[in-house]
């Protein structure tokens, strides 16, 4: 086990470090085409393949990706169109929601003094308040008249997109709706993260509001990254309901236990989830997790005692009956599982 988690690590580090040498690799790239632009006096509206990712763009916008604010002035100049949109394989770039979402202001500004369309919208149907990445940018938008009432192909509002609470707090005095449901029946409280639930709750976002699937926004979470186990922590903290089941009847907890996420498991225990409760056939946490033991070992020839074992430490019942009278006890005993009625036994 020891040694499968190492080979992991190993790759996950790996992964990390391959994407930080493509990002830097399309970066150059970028700076090597800049420069032969400016000084080659390339046509500032050409379209120039970035061959690290097999992309074309015009000069201006790599100029905006880099943040060179001369470089766009100078650029400018020259007669680049400070509204030219860029399609590649169906993805469409427009200046000024790139300089939105770099977050570079006198770049954005420099745009905007040019006549730049500020809601213009790209592909989705955002305008650049949707990629924001900092509340200056917002401020700069809101004073230049961008449209915030906006609602994107999704049904979404900017509010959705908030990168922190500044943005989301700048948004919310515009009186944004903070409860407004996208076309999946999900609020901003659904899409955002961890870091921006405080601000969201504290205006008025309600917690437990259901979307169309007819989960809260704490039973939308997926699955165990450290984002979404941070975003766990915080609904909880505001008050989310940890016990709060679907349309299938299951808490969160039952669900961790049958997508075997050990993580998410160990991290709804300790943030006081019900160890006793019960999905629609009677089984507490405890036996679907014996279930599932059994239904993986059955398949995959797995035997990860992992979750059992945190549930008994964390005081889960051995002998609470089922409604037809058996117990995870009797249970195991009857499918014949040494190794379960030793973590019981030893308990």
């Amino acid at each position: 086990m020891k040694k499968i988690l190492l080979i992991l690590f190993i790759l996950s580090f790996n992964i990390f470090a391959q994407n930080n040498d493509i990002i830097k690799a399309i970066m150059d790239e970028n700076s090597i085409i800049i420069e032969k632009v400016m000084k080659d006096n390339i046509d500032a509206n050409a379209l120039i393949t970035n061959r690290v990712v097999n992309k074309a763009y015009t000069p201006l916008i790599y100029a905006i990706i880099l943040g060179k604010t001369d470089t766009v002035k100078e650029l400018i100049k020259r007669g680049a169109d400070v509204n030219k949109t860029v399609t590649n394989q169906n993805s469409v770039t427009v200046p000024i929601i790139t300089a939105s979402s770099s977050g570079n202001i006198d770049v954005l500004r420099e745009l905007i003094k040019n006549d730049a369309y500020i809601n213009k919208r790209d592909d989705y149907r955002n305008n650049a308040l949707f990629y924001a990445k900092n509340a200056d940018i917002v401020k700069e938008l809101i004073k230049n008249k961008i449209d915030f009432n906006i609602i994107n192909k999704k049904g979404e509002t900017p509010l959705f997109y908030s990168k922190n609470k500044e943005i989301a707090a700048e948004l919310i005095k515009l009186g944004i709706d903070v409860n407004a449901k996208d076309n999946d029946g999900n609020t901003a409280l659904f899409t955002v993260g961890y870091n921006v639930v405080e601000q969201l709750v504290a205006s008025g976002a309600e917690l437990e509001i259901r979307n169309n699937k007819g989960n809260t926004a704490l039973l939308d979470i997926p699955f165990s990254t450290d984002l979404y186990l941070k975003k766990l922590e915080a609904l909880v903290k505001m008050g989310a309901n940890i016990d709060a089941k679907d349309k299938n009847d299951d808490t969160l907890l039952i669900k961790s236990i049958c997508d075997n996420d050990i993580k998410l498991t160990k991290k709804l225990l300790e943030l006081g989830a019900d160890i006793e409760i019960r999905d629609k056939n009677g089984n507490t946490p405890l036996m679907v997790a014996i279930l599932q033991y059994e239904l993986r070992y059955d398949i995959f020839n797995e035997k990860d005692l992992n979750i059992i074992i945190e549930l008994v430490n964390y005081g889960a019942d051995i002998y609470s009956k089922h409604q037809y009278g058996i117990t995870p006890y009797s249970t195991a005993e009857d499918i014949g599982n040494k190794e379960i009625l030793d973590i019981f036994n030893n308990r």
